[in-house]
């Protein structure tokens, strides 16, 4: 595995280090200026329209330039444009991923961070062209088999594409890092390329209230335990995805 959930726990609580993280390649520089992320997610999966919007208020907060696709409106608003994030809508998947990269794209000439975009797509519109493919993915097994099979549709892509999982859900650290294995196993044993571990989420119960408030975890309760981990994922991903060319 290029990257395990082990390897980062210490950005979530240094007292889970128990040893120095594992090396971990690059990933290959975005094909655009604008580095581009899909978030597989079913049209109406309210908790996954939370991670995407709270997540994209963490990297701007973090220093990115996001830009937000999502495949219908979720009728998000109010803080989100306080906290520079734009939200790029369509009809359908790939045409608002067109879109929020149009936008970003723009808005990288202001030179004041790193231009993304973070698109949350049903699992049939991520053969997009896409340089990550995050997986958010709960610690039951049903869970995984739904990401297994998202990461399979995108392996029917021209270009392949490296893998990122977050898990969200677990009620403990063994449970969250035993998911996160047996699915890595099972994509890699298919020849997936590595897969990269992009933290934990937790507090979902949070993240539904974001939605139902119109308001981000990271202004409504700063000092949560969700905030602290949408802050971490972020992190995470501006560290591989921040520097695209």
């Amino acid at each position: 595995m290029a990257r395990g959930l082990s390897d980062v726990l210490h950005h979530f609580d240094p007292a889970l280090a128990r040893e120095p993280a594992a090396s971990s390649p690059a990933l290959p520089d975005p094909a655009s200026a604008v580095a581009r992320i899909a978030v597989p997610a079913a049209p109406g999966d309210l908790l996954r329209t939370a991670i995407v919007w709270n997540l994209a208020v963490e990297l701007r907060r973090a220093g990115g330039i996001p830009e937000v696709a999502f495949r219908a409106d979720p009728q998000l608003g109010g803080d989100a444009a306080t906290a520079g994030v734009g939200i790029g809508l369509a009809g359908d998947g790939p045409t608002a991923l067109d879109t929020a990269v149009e936008r970003a794209t723009g808005r990288a000439a202001s030179g004041d961070g790193t231009p993304l975009v973070l698109a949350a797509l049903s699992p049939e519109d991520t053969a997009a062209p896409i340089d990550l493919l995050l997986l958010l993915v709960g610690p039951d097994a049903e869970s995984r088999a739904r990401a297994v099979e998202a990461a399979r549709l995108r392996a029917d892509a021209a270009t392949p594409t490296p893998v990122g999982v977050t898990i969200r859900g677990a009620r403990t650290v063994g449970e969250a890092r035993a998911s996160f294995e047996a699915l890595a196993r099972v994509l890699e044993a298919e020849g997936e390329a590595p897969v990269r571990s992009y933290g934990l989420l937790v507090d979902d119960l949070a993240l539904y209230r974001s939605l139902v408030e119109r308001r981000p975890v990271g202004f409504a309760r700063p000092q949560s335990l969700a905030t602290r981990a949408l802050a971490d994922v972020a992190g995470l991903l501006l560290g591989d995805l921040g520097t695209p060319g």
